[in-house]
């Protein structure tokens, strides 16, 4: 790696300028630079997920998301969560489960976006363009070739693959796993 350089180019976001020494060859490479940023997906008593329906002008087009942004300084990435989740659909939750991390676009930015599921989540001051909705759902929406955002997307099979939504939380009554997807890796590895 070689030199760097910040352009300051909004409040929201700065781009990074840097060399790529690969043998003999130097190439110039640019990427956002992006402070982190946490999502929820708030999962219902009823095994539903809540969304946010939202204009999005980079695709001029509507996207279901889950409630997600940037981890303000002198927050955890679970507080921004939560707070983001009341910010944009008015729900509140019992507890939140850390899902994972994952980078969003590592081609053209540096995000690390941190998961958590909401567990118990509800609304209680409601949001014009939230909607109930399902895994199935949102999947499809992919799969039918619509636009489908991807962090949403990650996020709820995350939740999915730790019992928490879909059919192994149907399974299981509605109530999700014993214990917290970090528990449930370490019994999965134990029993191998």
């Amino acid at each position: 790696m070689g030199e760097r350089q910040r352009h300051v180019l909004s409040p929201w976001f700065d781009v990074i300028e840097a060399e790529l020494h690969e043998g003999t060859v130097v190439s110039t490479w640019h990427f956002q630079d992006h402070p982190g940023a946490a999502i929820a997906v708030p999962v219902t008593s009823a095994g539903t997920i809540l969304v946010s329906s939202e204009y999005r002008i980079s695709v001029d087009g509507v996207i279901l998301e889950v409630p997600g942004g940037r981890v303000d300084p002198g927050e955890t990435p679970e507080q921004a969560a939560v707070r983001e989740m009341f910010e944009e659909i008015g729900a509140t939750c019992e507890r939140a489960v850390f899902l994972g991390q994952f980078l969003n676009s590592p081609g053209s930015s540096n995000e690390l976006t941190h998961a958590y599921a909401a567990l118990g989540a509800k609304v209680v001051s409601p949001h014009p363009g939230t909607v109930e909705t399902t895994v199935e759902a949102l999947v499809a929406k992919a799969t039918e070739g619509n636009r489908a955002d991807a962090s949403t997307l990650t996020a709820v099979l995350l939740a999915q693959a730790a019992g928490l939504v879909g059919p192994a939380h149907q399974a299981q009554g509605g109530r999700g796993p014993l214990h917290g997807p970090e528990e449930m890796l370490a019994t999965e590895s134990a029993d191998a």
